[in-house]
């Protein structure tokens, strides 16, 4: 029971100590804790056929109390002989105490072989009741040989044996062999010894100089993240890169159809084509072969004024002779006045003809050029957005990619990530109570579940401004980052950190926690 009771009190103070790291030593020491409480709770019940009702024998000078409670049951409900070395005032208190402890341990028994039936039916089933059924006929048997032995006759002692447990029966003290007393005072003599080397040694360790290492659980993050992302529509129809593949910064990993891109580049090209010949013949000005036509017809146009003037001034002489009317007068005026117009009409063509193109003509025409090439080269941008790239250099992580081949994506759809991962970052869930010792550019050394036979050298980067509320206390989130030399760490995988906070006295390591309890828990209760 007293190493029960230890061990209660020292797993209770280790558990104290690491539960603030969040380590698993806090778990285990408070099951070792626990479990060592509720042993001792059981045990030292006096109603259980256990250490305590054995202690509580010796307490009442009784060695075999067990026995005769069997015996006092067995006389009371079988009948018989008075049990030897017993009297009929001890029978009633001797059979109730037997009752009792039956019922405790019936009680006991039956709590525990229905947490085990439960669990095992839910378990195994059917299966699970079976062997839940063959162990309890075990036990039962073995019970049953127990009892059996528990209730035979005391064996004889020797007279000289017999006055010895009586005699120390009447006075309350134990019998001791001859040179024991001597043996017994020569061995306490050097425990005391041993045991005051042993806290001479310990004291001396206390003062020894430490390094202390501020510690917690650690999840690694990578460095960078990018997703390669679909920057235009169409059918997936290849794919150029796996799952744990490197690759750079703008790598082509996968190929949209592209279709209708190439389609819209063709045809955009022959219309800027053509935009562009009609500005440069306009640039150019009119061809000479244009310009000697409009001079002929000029000619020509002229020719005809002349003509019909000659015609004119001779019908109003005839008709002031009255050799023609004035209505054959008046034609001859009106085919001079249609030759004059056409003159005037072939003169604007040969200006125009001559003449430069004005400032808004050349506008609109490379206006319309430069939309034609906008257009191109957005059709252009489509095409070459039909190659989906890597944002950043690193890792391929998303694996199946094969399975994507033929989906139709959208701009904006993920097609796969990449991690850079030649140097990761790391987050340390460090207790509030150290945050104190843990400064920018401290040294960490981790350890992971994945790789746990190697340390890993960081350096502390960030420091969160506030602390945050865990299931084992408060903690503050410390950012570092570590080489990943070998590709050793992933991203998601967890472990333990350790940060160097300072050197101190090896006491000063070891009971920080209980001192901090000290300090602001008892602080808090003196008025």
């Amino acid at each position: 029971m007293l190493a029960r009771l230890g061990i209660f009190c020292v797993a209770t103070l280790v558990w104290g100590i690491a539960r603030e790291q969040g380590s698993q030593l806090s778990l285990l020491a408070l099951v070792a804790s626990q479990t060592a409480l509720i042993l001792f709770l059981v045990t030292s019940f006096p109603l259980v056929p256990s250490e305590g009702q054995r202690w509580l024998g010796v307490m009442l000078n009784e060695p075999r109390l067990m026995a005769k409670m069997l015996m006092s049951l067995n006389y009371l409900f079988r009948g018989g002989r008075m049990p030897p070395m017993m009297s009929k005032a001890d029978i009633w208190p001797m059979a109730l105490f037997g009752i009792g402890t039956i019922l405790t341990s019936l009680a006991l028994v039956g709590f525990v072989a229905s947490a085990i039936l439960i669990y095992l039916a839910r378990t195994l089933d059917g299966l699970g009741v079976i062997i839940f059924l063959v162990g309890s006929v075990a036990c039962a048997l073995w019970l049953t040989a127990l009892v059996r032995t528990q209730i035979k006759k005391p064996k004889q002692f020797d007279k000289a044996a017999f006055k010895q447990i009586a005699m120390a029966s009447e006075t309350g003290k134990p019998v001791k062999a001859e040179g024991e007393e001597e043996e017994e005072m020569s061995l306490g003599s050097r425990a005391k010894v041993f045991w005051a080397l042993v806290l001479v040694a310990l004291i001396g360790v206390a003062f020894l100089p430490y390094d202390y290492y501020a510690g917690g659980q650690v999840e690694i993050l990578p460095t960078a993240r990018g997703q390669a992302v679909a920057r235009t529509e169409g059918e997936l129809v290849e794919i150029l890169v796996d799952e744990g593949i490197e690759v750079e910064a703008g790598e082509t990993v996968a190929r949209l159809s592209s279709w209708d891109q190439e389609s819209e580049i063709f045809v955009t090209e022959e219309r800027l084509e053509g935009a562009q010949a009609s500005l440069a013949r306009l640039m150019a000005g009119a061809k000479q072969e244009e310009i000697e036509l409009a001079r002929t017809q000029v000619e020509s146009a002229q020719s005809d004024v002349e003509y019909y003037e000659a015609e004119a001034e001779r019908a109003r002489k005839l008709v002031l002779t009255g050799t023609v009317s004035s209505a054959a007068l008046e034609r001859a005026e009106s085919d001079l006045a249609k030759r004059l117009a056409n003159l005037e009409v072939a003169r604007a063509s040969l200006e125009l003809v001559e003449s430069p193109p004005t400032t808004e003509e050349v506008a609109v025409s490379e206006a319309e050029v430069a939309r034609l090439e906008r257009e191109l080269e957005f059709a252009k941008g489509e095409l070459e957005r039909t190659h989906i790239i890597t944002p950043v250099a690193g890792r391929v992580v998303t694996g199946n990619l094969e399975l994507k081949l033929g989906r139709y994506m959208r701009p904006g759809d993920v097609l796969m990530e990449i991690e850079q991962s030649s140097v990761v970052q790391a987050e340390i869930s460090v207790p509030e109570s150290d945050i104190t010792l843990i400064s920018l550019g401290d040294t960490v050394r981790l350890r992971t579940w994945g790789n746990s036979r190697d340390v890993i050298l960081g350096t502390v980067e960030t420091v969160a401004p506030a602390a945050e509320d865990e299931g084992y206390g408060s903690v503050v989130r410390v950012g570092a980052s570590f080489p990943n030399e070998g590709d050793k760490l992933r991203s998601g995988m967890t472990g333990y950190a350790k940060i160097f906070g300072g050197e101190m006295r090896v006491w000063q390591a070891y009971l920080r926690s209980i001192m901090r309890f000290v300090q602001v828990e008892v602080w808090s209760w003196v008025p």
